[in-house]
């Protein structure tokens, strides 16, 4: 939640209507966008630079329906990483340096296609981190 407000405060608010929107290149991004009925995002995230040991992802439905949404996240080599299903929040933090893991491009899709009527409002965060916390 903290996250959330950091990233809100700070002025990273921007309401989306595209079907995949990207971003690259930051070490921390926050974002809330509106997620249709039956819509679904993707967002990616590049990991390139050595000193980043992990990605964190958090999110939470703010608004809309039962404030529940699908949440994949997925590798460089686009092996699936997180499966969230019907979630309100949650944050994942994930190994860089683990097997199967590795630098690249990671994406994080958040999905409404289950929802036939109502709009999600969606807050996230992703950071790039150098070391444990």
């Amino acid at each position: 939640m903290h996250l959330f407000l950091v990233s809100l405060i700070a002025g990273f608010i921007c309401i989306l209507n595209g079907d995949q929107s990207t971003f690259t290149n930051y070490d921390e991004v926050g974002l809330s966008f509106l997620l249709p009925a039956r819509g679904r995002d993707c967002f990616y995230q590049r990991v390139t630079d050595p000193k980043h040991k992990y990605v964190e992802f958090s999110y939470q439905v703010v608004s809309g329906g039962d404030l529940d949404v699908n949440v994949n996240i997925f590798g460089p080599h686009g092996e699936q990483i997180v499966s969230d299903i019907k979630k309100t929040d949650g944050t994942h933090k994930i190994d860089v340096l683990a097997a199967n893991r590795g630098y690249g491009d990671y994406s994080i899709c958040i999905d409404n296609s289950f929802s036939y009527q109502t709009s999600k409002l969606v807050c996230f965060f992703i950071a790039s981190i150098v070391t444990d916390f």
